[in-house]
Protein backbone atom coordinates (compact mmCIF):
# COMPACT_ATOMS: atom_id res chain seq x y z
CA UNK A 1 0.00 0.00 0.00
CA UNK A 2 2.90 2.61 0.86
CA UNK A 3 4.17 1.97 -2.61
CA UNK A 4 0.94 2.19 -4.65
CA UNK A 5 0.73 5.56 -2.71
CA UNK A 6 3.97 6.66 -3.95
CA UNK A 7 3.38 5.64 -7.24
CA UNK A 8 0.11 7.38 -7.44
CA UNK A 9 1.60 11.04 -7.24
CA UNK A 10 4.52 10.26 -9.96
CA UNK A 11 1.95 8.71 -11.83
CA UNK A 12 -0.25 11.78 -11.80
CA UNK A 13 2.38 14.13 -12.11
CA UNK A 14 4.18 12.15 -15.14
CA UNK A 15 0.48 12.83 -16.89
CA UNK A 16 0.19 16.58 -16.00
CA UNK A 17 3.89 16.85 -17.58
CA UNK A 18 2.78 14.86 -20.83
CA UNK A 19 -0.17 16.59 -21.16
CA UNK A 20 1.64 20.06 -21.02
CA UNK A 21 4.51 19.00 -23.32
CA UNK A 22 1.42 18.21 -25.97
CA UNK A 23 -0.71 21.38 -25.17
CA UNK A 24 2.32 23.35 -26.19
CA UNK A 25 3.49 21.55 -29.08
CA UNK A 26 -0.22 21.56 -30.47
CA UNK A 27 -0.27 25.54 -29.84
CA UNK A 28 3.07 26.28 -31.59
CA UNK A 29 1.57 24.27 -34.79
CA UNK A 30 -2.40 26.56 -34.16
CA UNK A 31 -2.67 28.65 -36.84
CA UNK A 32 -5.12 31.71 -35.68
CA UNK A 33 -6.88 33.87 -38.06
CA UNK A 34 -6.24 36.97 -36.14
CA UNK A 35 -2.50 36.82 -36.98
CA UNK A 36 -3.41 36.56 -41.11
CA UNK A 37 -4.39 39.43 -42.85
CA UNK A 38 -6.03 40.12 -46.00
CA UNK A 39 -4.82 43.37 -47.86
CA UNK A 40 -6.95 44.27 -51.03
CA UNK A 41 -5.30 46.84 -53.58
CA UNK A 42 -6.25 48.98 -56.08
CA UNK A 43 -3.65 50.71 -59.16
CA UNK A 44 -0.98 49.70 -56.30
CA UNK A 45 -3.04 51.50 -53.35
CA UNK A 46 -4.26 49.73 -50.41
CA UNK A 47 -8.02 50.59 -49.75
CA UNK A 48 -8.81 47.65 -47.14
CA UNK A 49 -6.92 46.07 -44.50
CA UNK A 50 -8.67 42.85 -42.31
CA UNK A 51 -8.55 40.44 -39.96
CA UNK A 52 -8.82 36.79 -42.03
CA UNK A 53 -12.32 35.09 -40.60
CA UNK A 54 -11.43 31.41 -38.92
CA UNK A 55 -13.08 30.30 -42.59
CA UNK A 56 -11.48 32.26 -45.18
CA UNK A 57 -8.28 30.97 -42.65
CA UNK A 58 -8.97 27.28 -43.20
CA UNK A 59 -9.85 27.74 -47.04
CA UNK A 60 -6.22 29.21 -47.40
CA UNK A 61 -4.27 27.08 -45.19
CA UNK A 62 -5.85 24.14 -47.48
CA UNK A 63 -5.03 26.10 -50.73
CA UNK A 64 -1.46 26.15 -49.32
CA UNK A 65 -1.41 22.76 -48.37
CA UNK A 66 -2.76 21.29 -52.05
CA UNK A 67 -0.10 23.74 -53.66
CA UNK A 68 2.10 21.92 -51.48
CA UNK A 69 1.04 18.71 -52.14
CA UNK A 70 1.47 19.84 -56.01
CA UNK A 71 5.20 20.62 -55.80
CA UNK A 72 5.99 16.72 -54.58
CA UNK A 73 3.91 15.55 -57.70
CA UNK A 74 5.72 17.60 -60.11
CA UNK A 75 8.94 16.70 -58.98
CA UNK A 76 9.09 13.25 -61.72
CA UNK A 77 8.21 15.55 -64.40
CA UNK A 78 10.70 18.67 -63.28
CA UNK A 79 12.80 15.58 -63.39
CA UNK A 80 12.24 15.06 -67.05
CA UNK A 81 12.25 18.44 -68.30
CA UNK A 82 15.36 18.50 -69.88
CA UNK A 83 14.91 15.51 -72.10
CA UNK A 84 11.57 16.72 -72.87
CA UNK A 85 13.11 19.94 -74.11
CA UNK A 86 16.11 17.91 -76.12
CA UNK A 87 13.66 15.80 -78.02
CA UNK A 88 11.04 18.98 -78.32
CA UNK A 89 14.13 20.27 -80.10
CA UNK A 90 15.38 18.07 -82.31
CA UNK A 91 11.98 17.30 -83.48
CA UNK A 92 11.94 21.30 -84.44
CA UNK A 93 15.25 20.90 -86.10
CA UNK A 94 14.19 18.37 -88.28
CA UNK A 95 11.38 19.67 -89.14
CA UNK A 96 13.30 22.58 -90.52
CA UNK A 97 15.74 20.24 -92.65
CA UNK A 98 12.95 17.97 -93.49
CA UNK A 99 10.74 20.43 -95.32
CA UNK A 100 12.11 23.45 -97.27
CA UNK A 101 9.50 25.67 -99.07
CA UNK A 102 10.81 28.72 -101.24
CA UNK A 103 8.80 30.62 -103.79
CA UNK A 104 8.63 28.07 -106.35
CA UNK A 105 9.34 25.02 -104.85
CA UNK A 106 8.45 22.83 -101.84
CA UNK A 107 11.59 20.31 -101.11
CA UNK A 108 10.80 17.21 -98.44
CA UNK A 109 13.65 15.15 -97.06
CA UNK A 110 12.41 11.96 -96.31
CA UNK A 111 15.58 11.21 -94.43
CA UNK A 112 14.61 13.68 -91.64
CA UNK A 113 11.29 13.02 -91.62
CA UNK A 114 12.55 9.27 -91.03
CA UNK A 115 14.77 10.48 -88.25
CA UNK A 116 12.10 12.77 -86.71
CA UNK A 117 9.38 9.90 -86.27
CA UNK A 118 12.14 8.07 -84.49
CA UNK A 119 12.85 11.23 -82.01
CA UNK A 120 8.68 11.61 -82.14
CA UNK A 121 8.29 7.54 -81.49
CA UNK A 122 11.34 8.23 -78.18
CA UNK A 123 9.24 11.44 -77.00
CA UNK A 124 5.77 9.40 -77.03
CA UNK A 125 7.57 6.79 -74.99
CA UNK A 126 9.08 9.17 -72.61
CA UNK A 127 5.31 10.54 -71.96
CA UNK A 128 3.67 7.06 -71.57
CA UNK A 129 6.25 6.28 -69.09
CA UNK A 130 5.88 9.67 -67.10
CA UNK A 131 1.21 9.09 -67.85
CA UNK A 132 0.30 8.18 -64.43
CA UNK A 133 2.45 11.20 -63.16
CA UNK A 134 0.36 13.70 -65.83
CA UNK A 135 -3.04 11.92 -64.84
CA UNK A 136 -1.79 13.22 -61.15
CA UNK A 137 -0.78 16.57 -61.77
CA UNK A 138 -4.40 16.74 -63.75
CA UNK A 139 -6.19 15.66 -60.50
CA UNK A 140 -4.31 17.49 -57.97
CA UNK A 141 -4.89 20.73 -60.34
CA UNK A 142 -8.74 19.93 -60.28
CA UNK A 143 -8.40 19.56 -56.60
CA UNK A 144 -6.37 23.06 -56.54
CA UNK A 145 -9.32 24.77 -58.69
CA UNK A 146 -11.99 23.28 -56.44
CA UNK A 147 -10.20 24.42 -53.22
CA UNK A 148 -9.17 28.21 -54.99
CA UNK A 149 -13.23 28.89 -55.09
CA UNK A 150 -14.59 27.52 -51.96
CA UNK A 151 -11.23 30.43 -50.60
CA UNK A 152 -12.56 32.88 -53.47
CA UNK A 153 -16.48 32.33 -51.68
CA UNK A 154 -14.58 32.35 -48.15
CA UNK A 155 -13.23 35.58 -49.02
CA UNK A 156 -16.58 37.50 -50.82
CA UNK A 157 -17.13 38.29 -47.12
CA UNK A 158 -14.59 40.39 -46.85
CA UNK A 159 -14.43 41.51 -50.29
CA UNK A 160 -17.68 42.51 -51.40
CA UNK A 161 -18.58 45.63 -52.45
CA UNK A 162 -14.61 46.74 -52.82
CA UNK A 163 -13.12 48.15 -56.18
CA UNK A 164 -9.86 45.99 -56.21
CA UNK A 165 -7.47 44.53 -58.66
CA UNK A 166 -5.52 42.28 -56.12
CA UNK A 167 -5.15 40.75 -52.60
CA UNK A 168 -2.42 39.76 -50.73
CA UNK A 169 -2.17 37.40 -47.60
CA UNK A 170 0.02 38.78 -44.57
CA UNK A 171 0.99 35.90 -42.72
CA UNK A 172 2.68 35.64 -39.27
CA UNK A 173 6.00 34.08 -41.42
CA UNK A 174 5.78 37.39 -43.95
CA UNK A 175 7.69 40.37 -43.19
CA UNK A 176 6.07 43.85 -43.34
CA UNK A 177 5.55 44.64 -47.46
CA UNK A 178 6.81 41.64 -48.81
CA UNK A 179 5.30 42.36 -52.02
CA UNK A 180 5.88 44.76 -55.33
CA UNK A 181 3.60 47.03 -57.23
CA UNK A 182 4.95 47.42 -60.87
CA UNK A 183 2.74 48.41 -63.92
CA UNK A 184 -0.68 46.96 -62.54
CA UNK A 185 1.39 43.99 -61.90
CA UNK A 186 2.14 41.97 -58.24
CA UNK A 187 4.68 40.38 -57.60
CA UNK A 188 5.15 38.34 -53.98
CA UNK A 189 8.61 37.65 -52.74
CA UNK A 190 9.19 34.48 -50.75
Amino acid sequence: MKLLAKIVPVAISTMIIISAAFTLSANENDKFAADYTLVLLKDCQEISRQVMSDKQLSAYLALEQASEEMDGIESPIESMQDELDQYTSQIEQLTEKAIIEDENSLHINKAFLKEQKVVVAKLNKLMEKHQADFDAIGKQGEKIGEIADKFEQALSESTDGFDYDQVHIETPDSTGNNYQCNNRSYTTRL
